[in-house]
């Protein structure tokens, strides 16, 4: 064997450590296993795996409030203002944008007030003349008035004749009458920069009070009126806002039907965006007139409590409950107190439908032992859920076992 042969298989030669690197390692195969057993667990929880769960019937009760009208209409604002300007001008800077929430007294908007201003900014440096030339004059005043206690004192004397008395008589009196006129003119000049302050006040826009912009009405660089001109040359407003604290429940109900409503009676509103979910209110006026062409009155309805889903202009039907003269009805539904699920004030319960989880908002008027009465939300025969609440979610597949 030659040398060069010798050394190409020396070459080739592995040694043992690089042997021992070059095995393969475990731990890439049990981390494929891992995840393999993990996404078959997965699958199997979510595809096959069902929580069982307890259920029971909801019950209706006898002592449920009864309807005794249904009706629609909308939610309205009591609070609701165009924002505009007392004074014509050019929008300089627009600062809102729709849904914005602005409090009492934050700006909206500021005009042009270039031509205010340079009049104020002259009106006050027309005050600080007069202010200086008073000054002169009250120099003049003193002087004079001096000179005439001399020259009176002068007369007595007969010291010195009478034309000299009777000249600085009416050089002290002549003084006095300008003093007096100078002390005018700078009141006027007073008034004059109070009003051109007020002016330049008028350029920025704030807002009146509190709540959401709902619309934005004005661009800058366009013109703004307080007034409409002819062919629509020039804005109105700024931009709308709505307090969300004021808004109601309006509903025009028939004349023939009037009877059935009274202030204080109890109301379950349901919004067309969010028919699932019950609003209790009260009805809180009813408007002393009728609409003739309708033939038609309008009632007025609180809600009991705030919510931010409700907005501005939504439709909404209203179902006018029988109201008990010794006191509020009790609800008509009684489901147990371990259904109820709550978290944040938001009250619900779970119900199986076609064996499926469904959530259900509800209204809870009572709880009597241990169950509870509820309003709004379960019509009865419900079948719903009392244990398990943790494994439930909308949709998820459930196996029911009633109690």
């Amino acid at each position: 064997m030659t040398n060069s042969t010798k050394s190409l298989l020396s070459d080739l030669r592995i040694e043992g450590k690089a042997r021992r690197t070059k095995r393969s390692s475990p731990i890439p195969f049990v981390l494929v296993l891992f995840l393999a057993g993990a996404g078959a667990f997965v699958w199997w929880r979510t595809q096959i795996w069902a929580p069982q769960v307890r259920t029971v019937i909801a019950t209706a009760s006898d002592a449920g409030p009864k309807t005794v009208l249904n009706a629609s209409g909308y939610v309205v604002a009591r609070r609701e203002a165009t924002c505009g300007s007392k004074v014509t001008g050019k929008v300089k800077d627009l600062l809102v944008e729709e849904g914005m929430r602005v409090k009492a007294g934050d700006v909206l908007a500021r005009l042009d007030d270039s031509d205010t201003l340079a009049s104020l900014n002259l009106a006050k440096a027309q005050l600080v003349a007069a202010r200086s030339a008073i000054e002169q004059t009250k120099v003049q005043s003193d002087l004079a008035e001096r000179t005439l206690v001399r020259e009176t004192l002068l007369a007595q004397t007969k010291v010195e004749t009478d034309l000299g008395f009777d000249q600085a008589k009416a050089s002290a009196a002549g003084l006095k009458a300008q003093l007096k006129l100078q002390e005018a003119q700078i009141v006027a000049a007073e008034r004059q920069v109070e009003v051109l302050e007020a002016q330049e006040d008028d350029m920025t826009i704030r807002a009146a009070f509190s709540g959401v912009v709902t619309t934005k009405d004005a661009q800058p660089g366009e013109m703004i009126s307080p007034l409409a001109t002819p062919g629509g040359f020039n804005r109105t407003g700024l931009c709308t806002i709505v307090d969300p604290d004021s808004l109601e429940i309006e509903v025009e109900v028939n004349e023939d039907h009037l009877n059935k409503v009274t202030p204080g009676q109890p109301v379950i509103a349901t919004l067309g965006a969010y028919p699932n979910w019950p609003i209790q209110g009260t009805v809180f006026a009813i408007i002393p007139t009728a609409d003739r062409n309708k033939g038609t009155v309008k009632a007025r309805i609180k809600f009991k409590n705030r919510d931010e889903r409700i907005l501005n202009q939504m439709e909404v039907r209203v179902a006018f409950l029988e109201q008990n003269k010794n006191g509020p009805r009790r609800p008509g539904v009684l489901v147990p107190r371990l259904a109820l699920v709550d978290k944040g004030g938001d009250q619900f319960v779970w119900i199986v439908k076609d064996g499926h989880a469904q959530r259900r908002t509800i209204t809870v008027a009572d709880y009597v032992g241990d169950q509870v009465l509820v309003s709004a939300g379960l019509n009865g025969g419900e079948a719903v859920v009392v244990d398990n609440h943790a494994d439930l979610s909308e949709g998820a597949r459930i196996q029911q076992a009633k109690l």
